[in-house]
């Protein structure tokens, strides 16, 4: 195996880990996962409330969307914009001395401080970006 192809698959592989698990996690907890983004002092409880029902199912499509070939660049792309604004929230919320969860899996539940989330997510979005670039190199790759 290249590669290329090694690490696009580790990238798809990690990215739909991540992403089902934490969407299938949210899931379970809708009002606690709500409280969490609440908790980040960024949106007030309805719009949190309206978020933490449809941003789970958003990461579980989004992962399950990798298994088919002509959805994954998109859902990659999905992924990547999503890992730009969580990072954003996590690096508010740090900057303002927050004290929460990060709710990435699951609201409060979580245990993980913010400058683990912020790493984790920063690592998360190169694999995207890896992803990407990767197959945006090779015109048989493109959709």
């Amino acid at each position: 195996m290249n590669t290329r192809r090694w690490i696009e698959g580790v990238a798809l592989v990690t990215l739909a880990a991540v992403f089902g698990v934490a969407g299938a996690l949210k899931l379970a907890g809708p009002v606690v996962f709500a409280d969490a983004i609440y908790r980040y002092r960024l949106l007030p409880w309805g719009a949190s409330l309206v978020l933490a029902v449809y941003l789970p199912w958003l990461e579980l499509i989004c992962a399950l969307a990798l298994g088919i070939a002509r959805l994954r660049r998109p859902a990659v792309a999905v992924m990547m914009g999503l890992c730009v604004l969580f990072l954003g929230a996590l690096i508010a919320a740090k900057a303002r001395g927050l004290e929460l969860s990060c709710g990435c899996f699951g609201g409060a539940a979580s245990g993980s401080d913010l400058g683990q989330a912020i790493v984790r997510d920063v690592v998360v979005l190169g694999l995207a970006i890896a992803y990407l670039v990767s197959v945006g190199r090779h015109p048989r790759n493109r959709a």
